[in-house]
């Protein structure tokens, strides 16, 4: 089974096809959706989106008509992607990802596949106000990360994952594995600009550290936590100035600094670090994700099991996350058809035998096929039989259920088991 995966951020969209579990190909592109608010449409974007699907099947040596389904998450899904999703309420499991899934053909992209945008999460049903709006939060692809590192670490709640990056998101997990809420910080984007942008450029030559040190780590850490951001990272111009310090150590002072400031805010949720059982998951290969681990370790306040996700899995945890959603969304969709199939297919027999015959099309031009329905409707024929010997079968019968929802539709020319899928999905009602 092959499937293909969207994953779109702010600066960058990342294209993958799998098979089954494992990644074949990914193509990337540095586009994301601050080109659709510069440009003030999302035609970059879906061009960009488009490419890296042509390169991907190219490379794995397939057509989208040969694909599961295609999953799509992140910043696609929000007002500046392609298709906006409404974010869903904690607390969120698999099961209500998948309900709050959308799936849409998008022309621009493919017309043979619909794809299925999987929602963001967001902490708060209420209002937003000055007063409440601290403990407010919101998020778009880290949901697919937190399914992916569940399924793929077989991971049992609770659980904090700490995802670092230019935005590092703390995300908690409760004993059900439901995402239960989750909270942001900017300390990625507060260290780029402090070390490129700041007084303290020169004193790091505008250079993140290149290794872990973690004497200095630790101690940049501990003077924040006793006087404050502000105050501990004027220091490595003091350190630069009047001490022998390397580049690499005074990077790693102010990156220990920087990131105490999250471990400040993380001890805030008590009823997380307080507990025993609850896992902290440090997630990637990055030298944020191993500094994070020194510093968690360092702190006697956590006091549950400090786990790692490195190497492959944690590569491409979005893509993989957003194709467990929709596989459970699919099996879902066929469990739900073959319960009802009985209750259906008498049913279906009854107005077959009432309107005695079965008109069978092949429609190769999707402008033709509710304009056919229609004829046929109108011909007192209410029945008919789409074949899958095109590539647009499955979007002909979404096309006419839409138009004609009383109009019983099959499916025809059946021959594999992801053609049954394909043809659930798009509303058939029997399948021959």
């Amino acid at each position: 089974m092959y499937y293909l995966s969207i994953d779109t951020g702010t600066t960058n969209t990342r294209v993958t096809v799998w098979h089954k579990e494992a990644e074949v190909y990914t193509a990337f592109r540095p586009v994301g959706v601050r080109i659709t608010s510069i440009e003030g449409s999302n035609h970059t974007l879906v061009a960009a989106i488009r490419e890296c699907a042509e390169e991907a099947l190219q490379a794995a040596n397939i057509s989208f008509q040969e694909l599961e389904f295609i999953a799509a998450s992140g910043m696609i899904t929000s007002n500046l992607g392609v298709c906006e999703v409404p974010h869903i309420k904690v607390p969120a499991s698999v099961q209500q990802l998948a309900e709050g899934t959308i799936s849409k053909v998008i022309p621009e992209i493919t017309l043979e596949k619909e794809i299925y945008f999987v929602p963001g999460i967001k902490n708060f049903s209420s209002e937003v106000t000055l007063e409440n709006c601290e403990a407010k939060d919101i998020m778009r692809g880290e949901e697919t990360e937190t399914v992916g590192v569940i399924q793929r670490c077989r991971l049992k709640g609770p659980a904090i994952l700490i995802l670092p990056g230019s935005h590092t998101k703390f995300v908690f997990i409760d004993n059900e594995n439901r995402i239960t809420d989750c909270s942001t910080t900017m300390a990625g984007e507060i260290l780029m600009n402090l070390t490129k942008s700041s007084v303290l450029s020169e004193a790091l030559s505008k250079e993140f550290a290149k290794e872990l040190d973690e004497k200095w780590l630790l101690k940049g850490a501990q003077i924040c936590k006793q006087f404050g951001l502000g105050q501990t990272a004027f220091k490595v111009r003091i350190l630069d100035l009047f001490s022998n310090a390397s580049h690499n150590e005074k990077a790693n002072f102010l990156l220990g600094a920087v990131l105490e400031q999250d471990i400040i805010a993380l001890k805030k949720k008590e009823d997380f670090i307080k507990n025993p059982e609850c896992k902290e998951v440090i997630v990637g290969n990055s030298l944020l994700a191993s500094a994070f681990e020194k510093l968690l370790k360092a702190d006697d306040s956590f006091l549950g099991k400090k786990i790692r996700v490195l190497g492959k899995k944690a590569d491409n945890l979005a893509g993989f996350g957003s194709g467990c959603i929709v596989k459970w969304l699919i099996a879902q969709k066929r469990i739900k058809y073959i319960k009802s199939r009985g209750k259906i297919m008498n049913c279906i027999l009854e107005q077959i035998k009432n309107v005695g015959i079965i008109p069978v099309v092949v429609i190769e031009c999707l402008k033709n096929a509710v304009p056919l329905a229609g004829a046929l409707w109108e011909g007192g024929l209410q029945c008919v039989e789409i074949t899958f010997r095109t590539p647009i079968a499955a979007e002909v019968i979404r096309s006419i259920k839409k138009a004609y929802p009383e109009m019983l539709i099959g499916a025809g020319t059946i021959l594999t088991k992801k053609q049954v899928d394909e043809a659930i999905v798009s509303g058939a009602e029997f399948i021959v």
